[in-house]
């Protein structure tokens, strides 16, 4: 599944545009960066996410997420098959 199917299918389910869907990521994802009380925690998971500006975009977040879903996906069938 294509990032972009994605945001359409968020669109969709929220009766939006999926430019609006981004948007509202972004803002969420600005928040997230922004916030003064962020732990030790959420900043070392900030920073492993590839960005080229401080903040990530939209996609880049997006992508970071997905890949990590994937591993965690490959390492949950690798434990339940051994």
């Amino acid at each position: 599944m294509d990032i972009n199917d994605v945001y359409k299918e968020i669109a969709k389910k929220r009766n939006i545009t999926k430019e609006e869907v981004k948007q509202e990521i972004q803002q969420c994802i600005q928040q997230a960066y922004q916030n003064p009380n962020r732990t030790i925690r959420m900043k070392e998971m900030q920073n492993k996410v590839t960005k080229n500006g401080e903040i990530p975009t939209t996609d880049e977040f997006m992508e970071f997420i997905l890949t990590e879903m994937i591993k965690q996906m490959e390492w949950w069938f690798c434990v339940k098959n051994r």
